[in-house]
């Protein structure tokens, strides 16, 4: 399930693949610093995110948590 929790105004995500979490990252501020192979870093105010985008292929629940809290979207 996909959205914003009415509760607490925080995003969560269940499955998404990469391409998809970095037009999100993006959309909240996130500019893409440079790719090497298949991952995408992103940066934001001093922070580095690296995003594997691997090709039709979703990220897994652990990691997806761990980029979307790093993130500061969870």
């Amino acid at each position: 399930m996909r959205g914003i929790d009415n509760t607490t105004n925080k995003l969560y995500y269940r499955f998404m693949k990469g391409k998809d979490l970095v037009q999100l990252l993006k959309k909240h501020g996130w500019t893409l610093d440079h790719i090497r192979g298949s991952h995408y870093v992103l940066s934001k105010d001093g922070k580095h995110l690296t995003v594997p985008v691997h090709a039709g292929k979703e990220l897994g629940k652990g990691l997806l948590h761990r980029l979307l809290k790093e993130a500061g979207l969870t």
